[in-house]
């Protein structure tokens, strides 16, 4: 006669709690180090400063074809004490709202040490390049109007090494704008017959000065300078005032009868200039739009 002691499968349990609770340790070991490695190596992205571009050609004509050739300046920091960067491929080029306007140029796979500074200055061109209809038509007002906002982008794969260890290859993407004055030569440097270099670095460092300052110094600046340029007498401003999500432009006298055509050109001039200092851009806040009034007085 046989007895049941009811304890039957017992040892199976006991053995899948054990393998649980080795797993459970072993994921929570995993987790420990990789907060005491972030903790240790601490490791930020690469730091892009668009320093200077120096046009040497930028003309648009028909139908819808763009010509470009200018050289740019821009510089990488490795922000880390502890970690090394390798630029195993990087292509440089221009965009215009989306739409690429330029070949990409190639940078020199390099090495960049812990806290070291690397420049590069490539030529990017691009030769009888089709745009789109609406973005010739974008790009031949701002054109007119002197000043043309593009993206220089930079494209490529990196590796990080950390003492002897080398990771594998990430993607890493850089975005730049560069607002160039074509309309005043004055505003850059003459470097050649048609050459002219225009200082773009130290532009934007001062903008997010204010942009933190919230003092709208920035705006007002270039509010001014955009409305003074190419514009009907009676546009001229005499007073700029920012005051929250809203721009008073005083003219300087009494507007023409073709007032409301001029103001919607206006409008379309200013936008880009507006959207630059967006302060909810860097925030990337969801579910959240900043829109920009402009008010005209006399």
């Amino acid at each position: 006669m046989s007895k049941d002691c009811g304890n039957h499968g017992g040892g199976k349990e006991a053995a899948v709690r054990r393998i649980c609770a080795a797993v459970i340790a072993f994921i929570i070991i995993v987790l420990i180090t990789i907060f005491l490695v972030w903790v240790i190596l601490r490791p930020t992205k690469p730091r892009f400063i668009l320093q200077d571009a120096t046009v040497f050609a930028f003309n648009l004509s028909q139908p819808n074809l763009l010509t470009t050739n200018f050289q740019i300046t821009f510089a990488s920091r490795n922000p880390n004490s502890k970690i090394g960067i390798y630029y195993d491929r990087l292509h440089v080029y221009a965009t215009y709202r989306n739409q690429q306007i330029t070949l990409r140029t190639a940078i020199p796979p390099t090495y960049q040490g812990h806290k070291e500074d690397n420049v590069w200055s490539p030529f990017v061109y691009g030769t009888a390049v089709p745009i789109a209809p609406y973005n010739s038509v974008a790009l031949g007002d701002e054109q007119g109007h002197g000043l043309v906002q593009l993206m220089i982008r930079a494209d490529g794969r990196v590796r990080w090494k950390v003492g002897t260890l080398i990771t594998g290859k990430y993607h890493i993407h850089v975005r730049c704008p560069a607002l160039i004055n074509l309309g005043n030569k004055a505003a850059g440097v003459i470097v050649g017959d048609n050459a002219v270099k225009y200082t773009l670095g130290k532009a934007g460092r001062q903008e997010g000065r204010n942009r933190k300052k919230g003092s709208g110094q920035w705006l007002t600046r270039n509010l001014r300078q955009t409305l003074s340029r190419k514009q009907p007498q009676s546009l001229v401003p005499n007073r700029i005032l920012q005051q929250g999500n809203a721009v008073r432009i005083f003219l300087a006298r009494t507007p023409s009868p073709s007032l409301e055509e001029h103001l919607v050109r206006l409008h379309l001039v200013l936008n880009r200039t507006l959207q630059m200092w967006n302060p909810l851009k860097k925030k990337k806040k969801k579910g959240k739009s900043w829109n920009m009034r402009m008010i005209f007085a006399l």
